[in-house]
């Protein structure tokens, strides 16, 4: 009998449901046996969806497939979003095709337009293209018979039979493009007509045959100048009335009435002209044709005007679309609709402001469009969107990008956005922070008010105190990094100070520093979170631990030098590491205590400092660092002793002395002076390696001199060689 030996599952297609609004997941699953027998079998598996309209986020909605479904990979993902894009379109198309009618009719078109009481057939097309005939001023017919074409479209298999008849098709085109001014209620329906066309990709070119889209572009900045006069015509409107008679009132209301219905009218022959440009600006080609015809302008007066929260959606998410490209994002920046934008962040339909945000998080990719966000007041409006959890997610991505800038930093500082920030942060159920949350608080915790509002948070170190914990529950290297900036923050103080005795935070990291040590010592394997550890203990000095508290103690009871030691083992190193330890071998060295423990032999740390300094000789940062930890440690005797005596650390400061960059050579410079001071007996001659100091910087000193010399005794001696 065969043996399982190996299972294994390899991913396949991804398709929509065709019933449901659900994914179909396919994949292979292969079973080896022992007597190498594979059985290939083909399998399927069903991810029923939520929700999925216009607004839904694609991307985020594909990774969350992607993490909770066992037969998919990361790889799969662009596929996962293929298949969304196609079931989003085919449920916006039967939406369309089912409600639009009571949607739009019921929502301010007035009455529905003549024949829509009838019942539509197929078989009666030839009297609907005769209506469509009728000549005479009144409209009635033609708008009767395009009402019941449209009828026909709301079922999907009638389209094929309408788009085969070239006589109707040619009478719409001509009717679109000859008459839509004379009646409302006819571009609607020959536009709604258009619209369910649309929504099919295979439709696209006879509607290109027909140039739709160039006839809806000229409709849409028709509309817009109507919509403007209904505006003005309203506003004048108002501004009598409240000056009038009752009897003025009364005949105002009526005219204010008919010109809200026109207005009405006009708002849905625009949204119907831009989803149905929408659609056809899937080919890209198309797209660009749009843009030269003003598209954004056209998009952005529509947006100033539109009343309707449906007319919005649709105009922000076309916006969204050209956002993507850099070209259309200057546009938008000369036209200056970006306050038009900012403004309806605040808007109080949900669906506007989600989409809105995703528009803006497009446009925050662009430096100068990010700071005349902040010049338009967008913080406070987002810090009331971070705390509704429909929005938190775009409100973050948008603040990471706003908060790149050093000026947005320190604006977020006086915002409520810090304190917000930090109860999502101690707060989030995850193991580790979502990188969006992290990556912000790491951003703002650079700025040195932010820092301390954060350490401080809800009250004196408490702030500090949560961050801490949590990194010692998750090992969140990210979370590790807004520590090792607050640690920033506390450093930069005592720089600043004079006096020593005026630091007014002596001690606070003193009750963290056993718990961080802990999870460096924990977190060994964690590169980035060793990293971020070592970071934080670099910018901590004797002031900032507790009085009875020395780093020597720190040292014996974790065993701090034979850690560092194995961080140093020459050609293993990450340099990252090696070159936190170094910087934190040199804030060690500020407390004299330490001193005799990193000299011990048993140690072995300036061993592998040596080590450090020939295989980072190439680089200029880690070289660097060395120099100032060495020059630190050459101030203390038992040090000094190790570094000149037990090492070949001075071959490598004196080859230092001669490195191309200023800021190395004076740190070797000033290592040398010390070498120089202390390498002799007691009132006694220099010893040998001040010797060798001496004759360095004579030949530096002198080199241009020693150079010519050796330059003209070469000439002298090649010139006897022909006499």
């Amino acid at each position: 009998m065969s043996v399982v030996v190996k299972k294994k599952i390899k991913p396949g297609k991804v398709e929509p449901d065709d019933s449901e609004l659900a994914l179909i997941v396919f994949y292979d699953k292969e079973v080896t046996y022992d007597d190498d027998r594979v059985d290939r079998t083909r399998h399927s598996t069903r991810v029923r969806l939520k929700a999925l309209d216009i607004s839904s986020d694609i991307p985020s909605m594909a990774a969350s497939i992607v993490n909770n479904c066992k037969y998919l990979t990361a790889s799969r993902q662009k596929y996962v979003e293929q298949a969304l894009v196609k079931l989003q379109r085919r449920n916006l198309q039967q939406a369309q095709l089912s409600d639009e009618r009571e949607k739009y009719d019921q929502g301010g078109m007035g009455e529905a337009p003549g024949g829509m009481d009838g019942e539509a057939s197929v078989d009666k097309l030839d009297e609907y293209l005769e209506m469509m005939y009728e000549t005479g001023p009144d409209m009635t017919e033609k708008v009767r018979g395009t009402a019941m074409i449209l009828q026909l479209c709301f079922n999907v298999g009638n389209l094929e039979v309408i788009v085969g008849n070239q006589a109707i098709m040619s009478l719409l085109g001509r009717l679109f493009k000859d008459e839509f001014r004379k009646s409302m209620e006819m571009c609607y329906n020959i536009m709604r007509i258009y619209l369910s066309l649309s929504n099919f990709l295979e439709m696209h070119p006879v509607l290109a045959s027909h140039n739709i889209g160039r006839l809806s572009l000229i409709i849409m900045d028709y509309e817009n100048t109507r919509i403007q006069h209904q505006l003005k015509e309203m506003k004048r409107l108002d501004s009598e009335a409240a000056q009038g008679s009752d009897a003025d009132i009364s005949a105002n209301s009526r005219q204010r009435a008919k010109a809200k219905l026109v207005f009405d009218r006009s708002q849905k022959i625009v949204y119907a002209c831009s989803y149905l440009l929408i659609n056809l600006a899937e080919d890209i080609a198309v797209e660009r044709k749009m843009l030269k015809k003003k598209l954004i302008a056209l998009l952005g007066s529509h947006m100033n005007s539109a009343t309707s929260s449906n007319l919005l959606v649709m105009l922000i998410a076309f916006m969204k679309k050209l956002s993507t490209f850099e070209e259309n994002t200057k546009q938008i920046a000369e036209l200056e609709l970006l306050p038009t934008f900012v403004n309806l962040v605040s808007c109080d339909d949900d669906n506007v402001a989600l989409m809105v945000l995703r528009l803006i998080y497009n446009l925050s990719f662009d430096p100068k469009l990010k700071y005349e966000m902040v010049k338009c007041s967008i913080l406070p409006k987002l810090v009331r969107t971070l705390q509704a959890p429909k929005f938190r997610g775009i409100t973050l991505k948008i603040l990471y990008h706003l908060s790149m800038d050093d000026r947005v930093k320190s604006m977020i500082g006086y915002t409520e956005a810090t304190p917000l920030i930090m109860q999502l942060v101690l707060k989030f159920p995850g193991q580790m922070l979502a990188k969006e949350l992290g990556a912000l608080a790491v951003n703002i915790s650079f700025n040195m008010r932010v820092a301390e509002m954060m350490c401080h948070f809800p009250k004196t170190n408490r702030g500090l105190y949560e961050l801490v914990e949590r990194v010692r529950r998750t090992h969140d290297p990210i979370l590790m990094k807004v520590i090792r900036n607050i640690s920033e923050w506390t450093y930069s103080l005592q720089e600043e100070m004079t006096d020593p005795k005026n630091y007014p935070h002596r001690g606070m990291w003193g009750r963290f520093i056993d718990k961080i040590l802990e999870v460096m010592i924990e977190g060994k394997g964690d590169r980035d979170l060793l990293v971020e550890v070592l970071g934080c203990l670099c910018n901590l000095t004797p002031l900032d631990l507790h009085r009875g508290k020395k780093w020597s103690r720190c040292m014996e009871e974790y065993d701090l030098l034979s850690f560092l030691s194995r961080l140093l083992v020459p050609h293993m190193a990450d340099r990252d590491v090696v070159l936190m330890v170094v910087i934190y071998v040199g804030a060690l060295s500020l407390d004299e205590t330490t001193v005799p423990i990193i000299a011990s032999s048993s140690s072995k740390l300036i061993y592998y400092l040596q080590g450090i300094t020939n295989d980072y000789s190439q680089d200029p940062e880690v070289l660097l660092q060395l120099l100032f930890t060495f020059k630190r440690l050459l101030c203390y005797k038992d040090t000094r002793e190790e570094i000149l005596y037990g090492s070949n650390i001075v071959d490598g400061i004196l080859a230092s002395s001669r490195s191309k960059h200023t800021e190395i050579r004076n740190e070797a410079d000033a290592c040398l002076s010390i070498i120089h001071e202390h390498d002799r007996e007691l009132n006694g001659p220099q010893g040998e390696l001040a010797q060798q100091v001496c004759k360095l910087r004579y030949s530096m000193y002198n080199r241009e001199w020693l150079d010519e010399i050796q330059r003209s005794e070469q000439g002298a001696f090649t010139g006897s060689m022909y006499e």
